[in-house]
């Protein structure tokens, strides 16, 4: 019954988000939450039904219906959905990396970001410079490893779009 009350209360949210903006857009214009965004999204990019049965097996389709409302852009790059889904389920490990600069985490990284392997070396110096000056700052060591992860999707996502990803 919760999560029937959750996913009625993120929709009745979604659709007030969605109104809000509808001088801007019209009706349908932006990403379908339970097929372009998501996690289903991400593990599914081309098979439509299998990701939105991911979608509302996951959690209802609450974190799709989020992503399509608060940052609708990411919904139609399933490179970045898979880049925060990686950064998110390995920023320790990662993080050990990109102070090393290589290793099998940084690989892993310039996979899902888009980059080409030949442009591995310019993402990567890209993304180790913008968390040199993240590392400088005094607010970045009492940061949780979640808000360290979303400044590392931040810095790489800036990084991969000068690679044409």
């Amino acid at each position: 019954m919760k999560r029937i009350l959750a996913a009625v209360c993120v929709t009745m949210a979604a659709n007030g988000a969605f109104a809000q903006n509808e001088e801007q857009k019209s009706v349908g214009a932006g990403p379908n939450p339970y097929r372009d965004c998501g996690i289903g999204a991400a593990l599914f990019p081309s098979t439509n039904w299998a990701a939105v049965t991911s979608n509302v097996i996951w959690d209802i389709g609450t974190t799709a219906v989020t992503s399509a409302t608060v940052s609708p852009e990411t919904c139609q790059d399933p490179n970045r959905v898979a880049m925060a889904d990686y950064i998110k389920g390995s920023y320790a490990s990662l993080e050990v990396d990109l102070i090393r600069g290589q290793g099998e985490w940084v690989e892993g990284l310039t996979s899902v970001s888009g980059c080409s392997v030949g442009q591995t070396s310019a993402f990567v110096g890209a993304v180790r410079r913008g968390l040199r000056e993240a590392y400088t700052s005094n607010s970045f060591a009492d940061m949780s490893d979640y808000e360290k992860g979303a400044y590392v999707y931040h810095v790489a996502d800036a990084a991969s779009a000068d690679c044409g990803a």
